[in-house]
């Protein structure tokens, strides 16, 4: 669908989950994805990504805000949370600064928007009504006009214009994580 980053400002070739990643260590560092029509969210969708924050910090890893609307998936005081319009969840519990964990959030209009954390439900909450689709940029690693950065590192950031079900998100943990159950690496035995 080629939505690729039109900007990038961080750090690449960061040791992560699945090969290298990205740090974003100060404010401004973000990757920058360009409005597009793949990117219609209107039926629904579903982001994930691997994160380790630096801290128990505040910041946004998904945004896009454009007046009264906005989609905003962030961490506030190291717990996650996600606002998609007016439908705010709760907080999770704290994530593990320095360690990774799988951060997904579905949302599904007319019914609920969820933040999953390392496969399992964390927080939810009712969305009733239509789903704001992105017209300006979207944001990952801080707001577009700055103001909320994210300070730690990401790897795998994906961002569907479908509901994934919750088998899929546990399938995605299970499958990626350090202690992946559906693939094994080793290191080349020599000779």
């Amino acid at each position: 669908y080629a939505n690729h980053g039109a900007e990038f400002g961080g750090k690449l070739g960061t040791p992560s989950i699945i090969g290298s990643g990205a740090t974003f260590a100060a404010a401004g560092q973000r990757l920058v994805i360009k409005r597009s029509p793949s990117l219609t969210l209107s039926k629904g969708f579903t982001f994930s990504a691997w994160v380790k924050p630096a801290s128990a910090g505040s910041g946004r890893i998904l945004s896009w805000e454009d007046g009264a609307q906005s989609l905003v998936v962030g961490l506030e005081g190291g717990a996650a949370y996600a606002r998609v319009g007016a439908a705010v969840t709760g907080k999770s519990s704290p994530l593990t600064p320095g360690a990774w964990t799988h951060l997904a959030v579905t949302a599904e209009p007319g019914k609920k928007v969820v933040v999953y954390l390392n496969g399992a439900e964390a927080v939810s909450a009712s969305l009733g009504g239509d789903i704001p689709s992105p017209a300006a940029e979207l944001s990952v690693g801080d707001a577009l006009a700055g103001g909320s950065p994210f300070t730690g590192d990401m790897d795998e950031v994906q961002l569907a214009a479908t509901v994934r079900p919750a088998s899929w998100i546990a399938a995605a943990f299970a499958g990626q994580g350090q202690d992946g159950k559906l693939t094994a690496v080793a290191e080349e035995e020599a000779g």
